[in-house]
């Protein structure tokens, strides 16, 4: 009487073990893939709305330059900060005794103390506490400041100034204006260097 119902919990035994080692033997089982990470936001373009120029594109190390950034009025700009973009785009070859221009690729970020004289350009310049900037430079149409600096080494340099709008994340950049500071010559003809119109590490490596 119970033999039928012990054959057939033991039937039920091996179909329970035979379609779990079927499960075992399937295919692998599904591996997650990375979470999606939403992509950063890109940054918004820059609107050039400030007129830089130079006093003039053309120097002798130690003359005296000016940089002036000018807006409308009428768009009643506000400044946090102004800082500068300098690049090194041209440099001083001893093998031609002559500047020449650098590759794109091979432009120099300008380091602080190098290019320039001391100077606000070389930072970040605002005013302290929480108020809007003084614009010194003024007229019916257009305001905004002036740099003056003094031209230390020789080379070709990019200039591009960054307005940090007031109470705002928003940036407005600068035309780029470029200044090549040449070596002197002498009566001969020949360019006049000087370790100190040089940049370190090109002195250093200097043919000799």
């Amino acid at each position: 009487m119970f033999r039928p119902v012990i054959f057939l919990c033991a039937s039920l035994v091996v179909i329970a073990a035979l379609t779990t080692l079927a499960g075992e033997k399937s295919g692998p089982a599904a591996v997650e893939g990375p979470a999606l990470v939403p992509e950063p936001k890109p940054t918004p373009p820059r609107r050039v709305l400030i007129t830089a120029e130079l006093s003039r594109t053309h120097a002798f190390p130690g003359d005296s330059i000016r940089l002036t950034e000018l807006v409308p009025v009428d768009r009643e700009i506000k400044v946090h900060s102004i800082s500068h973009t300098i690049y090194t785009i041209g440099k001083y070859d001893f093998l031609t005794e002559s500047l020449i221009n650098l590759d794109l690729e091979k432009a120099q970020n300008w380091i602080v103390g190098m290019g320039f004289g001391d100077s606000r350009i070389s930072g970040t310049v605002g005013p302290a506490g929480d108020h809007a900037m003084h614009f010194g430079v003024t007229n019916p149409r257009q305001e905004g400041t002036e740099f003056d600096f003094k031209a230390r080494q020789i080379g070709i340099f990019l200039i591009k100034a960054k307005w940090k709008l007031y109470h705002s994340d928003v940036v407005i950049e600068s035309n780029p204006v470029i200044l090549t500071v040449s070596p002197p010559l002498d009566k001969a003809g020949k360019p006049i260097i000087k370790e100190e119109w040089i940049d370190k590490t090109a002195w250093k490596y200097r043919p000799k």
